[in-house]
């Protein structure tokens, strides 16, 4: 027969605080060793991905230039009068930390991965904390909580990457815990602050502030099955607590706002006008697809569907009301990314936030059952968790390339081997960024796609955006039907900024039209090779095809070799903007 969580006594309302004689010490230990191995666990794991997307060093070049130039852009040309100012990033209270640390000679590449490090382990900590103290699970709820959260697929994939996805991860987990807390914090103060720290660490975080606040919210009234002594006045000092965080939210995204008039002149971050714009069957079909996807692989939401049953009969109200509130919020992760067509990242990015609440309410159901069966099944929820991690996957791999949601070339990958692949195009982008500093002077534009580890590497070249997120014409283009991944619809080609560019009043004019780097050396137009190389890009797979075959009529190959640095011993090759006369006679067409 299903007993009772052993450390706390069934109490009649979800608001009844947690009193310290409910607190099992047993579970407190029990909660401290799941912190230490869970720890231990993501150290390993975060050591063994160890990786940056691209789009990491976008914030990276904004956090530098913030810091070296007063200003968050990303091009020196934007300092000019005359030059619109770009908010290309979505991560604001990120970007302010990394450029503060950049401020005091920190190097970003180097105190990024540890300093995701520290939150995940802060992230862990608080779980562990609140379910013991907040939830009074019995040891079996406490231990589980933070190894559940620490072996989640998508927990320890951001714990790494460069983004700020465990920041956000970290203050939406304080938010969520501090909507639970049923003592301390009276006036709501602190809870106000995870709030305005929400609001600031993502763009959209005004949405997750008020759904966080309406599912607790919820979850508290449904739980509270029946009038207490108490329950009026801990309704009364709830509903104090959020009308502070309301406030202060409200206060944070005001002067959210007023930052970006002042600096940018628009009230709507330009990433969200790049990435935004379409609706309808496809993009709500791929954000369905990625959604069955995060099931599949990450296994995660199926083991909380299955415990759901026992954690909504747990004794303790404040883990039943923390179990509903889990499953409400999660729910809201699902349908955002569904509306948003999801992420084109590994490992779920916009799903990513989710696993400490998921881990909270595996936790709560593992509680409820018996000592020997919570045992049995958590060891297995936590021996198949990471397996994805290491490429090795419970569902058949028929069913995963069924749910396939990106539409890049090469077929359908794991999320391991899409991490695989951003450290491959972390090393040729960031060699490429470093040809590229040594190859063009300051101040000089070059159209381009993959603009992160080359902006960063090379910071005296000004770029203008294929994606858009740093060029506003293009992010103010139609969504491209048929894209069908995430953030790349409003993708223009290279040939896009020979004229359609400038006729849509796009400026300045790049210098260059596309770069690529070979792993060979050649000297110049004299060189033996030169011709080779002519060929090489005229054949090239994204400049042979239509429409950037129109590159052929409008510029003329340069060649840099490179003879030190990183990208030592190869040769950028780059197009130039030419007359239409020179072009002929350069190319013969």
């Amino acid at each position: 027969m299903t007993q009772p969580a052993p450390n706390t006594p069934p109490r009649e309302s979800a608001s009844e605080p947690p009193r310290d004689a409910d607190l099992n010490p047993r579970s407190g230990r029990g909660a401290f060793i799941g912190f230490l191995v869970a720890a231990a666990v993501l150290v390993g794991l975060t050591r063994y991905l160890a990786y940056y997307v691209d789009d990491a060093f976008i914030t990276f070049r904004y956090a530098r230039n913030w810091a070296d130039w007063g200003l968050p852009v990303f091009n020196s040309f934007e300092l000019n009068e005359g030059f619109e100012r770009v908010e290309g990033y979505s991560n604001f209270l990120w970007m302010g930390l990394l450029s503060l640390l950049h401020r005091f000679g920190a190097s970003l590449e180097n105190v990024t991965h540890p300093l995701q490090l520290v939150i995940g382990i802060v992230t862990l900590g608080a779980v562990a904390r609140s379910c013991h103290r907040e939830l009074a699970l019995g040891w079996v709820g406490s231990l589980a909580a933070p190894l559940l959260l620490a072996t989640a697929a998508p927990f320890a994939g951001w714990a790494s990457g460069g983004m700020e996805t465990g920041l956000f991860t970290l203050l939406l987990t304080l938010l969520f815990f501090g909507c639970l807390r049923s003592r301390g914090d009276a006036r709501g103060v602190r809870l106000g602050l995870a709030a305005a720290a929400v609001v600031l660490v993502r763009v959209e975080g005004i949405a997750w502030v008020l759904g966080v606040l309406g599912a607790t919210a919820i979850a508290q009234f449904v739980i509270r099955r029946s009038p207490n002594d108490g329950a009026e006045a801990e309704s009364n000092r709830m509903g104090r607590r959020y009308r502070t965080a309301v406030v202060m939210t409200l206060i944070a995204l005001a002067g959210q706002l007023a930052f970006r008039k002042l600096v940018y002149g628009e009230l709507v971050s330009n990433t969200v006008t790049a990435k935004t714009g379409g609706a309808g069957a496809e993009v709500y079909a791929r954000g369905l697809r990625q959604v069955a996807s995060w099931c599949l692989v990450t296994l995660t939401p199926i083991f909380a569907v299955l415990v759901l049953p026992f954690a909504l009969r747990h004794p303790s109200g404040a883990a039943k009301t923390a179990a509903l509130a889990a499953l409400l919020t999660a729910l809201g992760f699902v349908g955002y990314n569904v509306v948003t067509g999801g992420d084109w990242m590994p490992y779920y990015r916009f799903l990513a936030p989710a696993a400490p609440l998921l881990a909270c309410l595996l936790a709560v159901g593992l509680d409820r059952l018996p000592t020997v069966p919570a045992a049995i099944v958590g060891t297995t929820f936590l021996g198949l968790q990471p397996l994805t991690l290491f490429d090795v996957h419970v569902a058949p791999q028929s069913a995963r390339e069924a749910m396939r949601f990106r539409a890049f070339k090469g077929g359908y990958r794991t999320e391991a081997a899409r991490i695989e692949t951003a450290r491959v195009n972390a090393g040729y982008f960031g060699q490429l960024g470093a040809a590229l500093s040594q190859g063009t002077a300051q101040g000089e534009v070059l159209a381009f796609g993959a603009i992160g580890s080359p902006g960063w590497y090379a910071p005296g070249l000004d770029f203008v955006d294929r994606n858009g997120l740093v060029t506003p014409v293009v992010a103010k283009r139609e969504i491209e039907r048929g894209a069908g991944t995430a953030g790349h619809e409003k993708r223009v080609p290279h040939a896009f900024f020979l004229d359609e560019f400038a006729l849509q009043g796009g400026q300045p004019q790049p210098t260059w039209l596309f770069a690529k780097l070979i792993p060979a050396t050649i000297e110049g137009p004299t060189s033996p090779f030169f011709g080779q190389a002519k060929d090489a890009i005229r054949g090239d797979g994204v400049v042979g095809r239509k429409p950037e075959r129109e590159l052929f009529e409008r510029t003329v190959l340069r060649v840099v070799p490179i003879r030190e640095g990183a990208a030592a011993g190869q040769t950028l090759m780059l197009l130039e903007r030419a007359k239409p006369e020179d072009a002929h006679a350069f190319w013969g067409n």
